[in-house]
């Protein structure tokens, strides 16, 4: 807990550090390029802005509307991506409490990357193949009824973790409640405690995405936090010098179309 403390606190220190010098040094470059501007240093370049919305206006128009729809599929790219890391951090963090018809884990281990000779259970494994480690796969609720031997499941564990192992066997304790005993295809001896449906939070539905889980892992961690925070406020700050420039250029060419109108 104190390692977790510590952690956040250093990552977030960083981030503010880096977050106020991309900002002081973005403010002194929009600042230089402004005084460049008013001082008649660009007056050339926006004379050929001037000359292409007079001559070409179409063109102009279209450009804009590329920049436009550029801009528009970029920011619904960064929508989706956090909304996806989101999802996938919510299936995480409550350990089951959020039921979703679907849902998505990221895989931490090699457990299931391949089905080792040293596996107990090797011979009898006769089900959807496994995934490689910083996989994303996706999780189907599943009745209790419907869970069988050979499924992939994702259940938390005594410890708090998730972990995503092959049921290897099932039996009733008694009083007409399953227990199932799961192992990793890569392990060489099943999970040590036999677990219990309440502790299931759904089966593999046999599609994973590989390599995509790091991603959704480095950014549920403190440093991706920081690092999707760092990316929004960049993409801020450059909407606004782009807006400060923009204003600065659109008075140069007022400016320079009232003395081509006395001229």
């Amino acid at each position: 807990m104190t390692a977790d403390i510590i952690s956040a606190v250093v990552c977030g220190v960083l981030g503010c550090a880096v977050a106020a010098a991309l900002v002081l040094l973005c403010r002194r470059a929009v600042r230089a390029e402004e005084n460049k501007v008013s001082s008649g240093e660009c007056d050339e370049r926006i004379l050929r802005r001037i000359e292409m919305s007079v001559s070409h206006p179409a063109l102009v128009r279209a450009i804009r509307c590329l920049r436009v729809a550029f801009s528009l599929l970029f920011y619904v790219l960064i929508l989706g991506t956090a909304i996806f890391c989101v999802a996938a951090s919510l299936t995480a963090r409550s350990l089951g409490a959020i039921k979703m018809p679907v849902s998505m884990l990221a895989v931490a281990s090699g457990s299931m990357s391949y089905v080792s000779e040293d596996n107990p259970y090797a011979q009898s494994i006769d089900g959807e193949e496994g995934f490689a480690k910083n996989s994303l796969i996706f999780l189907e609720q599943a009745d209790t009824e419907e869970l069988a031997v050979n499924d992939i499941v994702a259940y938390v564990a005594d410890t708090g973790i998730i972990i995503i192992h092959r049921i290897v066997a099932v039996e009733d304790d008694g009083q007409g409640n399953a227990l199932y005993t799961l192992c990793g295809d890569a392990n060489s001896a099943a999970d040590k405690d036999r677990v219990t449906s309440d502790k299931i939070i759904g089966r593999y539905n046999g599609f994973s995405i590989g390599g995509v889980g790091a991603i959704v892992r480095f950014f549920n961690s403190y440093a991706g936090i920081v690092t999707a925070v760092l990316i929004v406020c960049a993409i801020a700050v450059c909407e606004w010098a782009n807006a400060r420039m923009s204003r600065a250029e659109d008075e140069r060419v007022k400016i320079l179309r009232s003395v081509q109108d006395e001229g």
